[in-house]
């Protein structure tokens, strides 16, 4: 998540530690701390607090036809406020629309300010490249 001395832009850093924070993996990384700053620092303490890593109880992924992860929803069982998240994917080299139909709710706090509910569907509008938006969704 470092911003210096990286090859990643800051949308890839983001898709790589909300992957592995979402399915509750371990987080290895080379950089100090202190070099995650601003939205980068906030990224990785969304995953990994003191408290520790949330754990998944459930999670079910969307593959698209040549078996890259379109969507990702995960459940907890613990007693945070958030119990359910989805992740929507852009691997591809351009901007575009990504969304989700299902019987889902964004809860008022999401974290991405640009996905919202239209038509029925989880909406990322132009969702930039090599990149992943992350929802909390209500019960």
């Amino acid at each position: 998540m470092r911003a210096e001395r990286s090859k990643l832009s800051e949308e890839e850093s983001y898709l790589l530690t909300g992957t592995l924070g979402l399915f509750g993996g371990l987080f290895v990384t080379s950089d100090w701390p202190s070099q995650w700053t601003g939205e980068r620092a906030e990224a990785v303490r969304e995953f990994w607090t003191a408290a520790g890593i949330r754990r998944p109880s459930g999670h079910r992924v969307l593959w698209s036809a040549d078996g890259a992860p379109l969507s990702y929803r995960v459940s907890y069982d613990d007693k945070a406020a958030v119990r359910h998240r989805v992740a929507l994917y852009n691997w591809t080299g351009e901007a575009r629309d990504v969304g989700l139909a299902g019987r889902y709710r964004l809860s008022a706090a999401a974290r991405s300010k640009t996905l919202r509910m239209e038509n029925g569907l989880i909406l990322s509008k132009a969702q930039p490249p090599h990149s992943l938006r992350i929802a909390n969704l209500e019960n």
